[in-house]
């Protein structure tokens, strides 16, 4: 795809992963992965020995979650 084929909003399959267009720059588009979510989650918030958990999603189980 050139620069000019991309529109905010646009979602697009690039390398088998969908992807929607949320900026174009002059040289640079930026996007977010749809197809897969990261939630992270972390305990006992505002200590400095807080712990991270992670999990993905997949774009049906995202959708589950709203």
């Amino acid at each position: 795809m050139q620069l000019g084929d991309f529109t905010i909003g646009l979602e697009f399959l690039y390398g088998e992963r969908r992807w929607r267009c949320t900026d174009i720059g002059t040289r640079v588009v930026v996007a977010i992965r749809l197809d897969r979510t990261e939630i992270c989650t972390l305990d006992d918030w505002g200590k400095t020995e807080g712990r991270t958990t992670s999990r993905f999603l997949d774009q049906t189980e995202a959708a589950r979650e709203g």
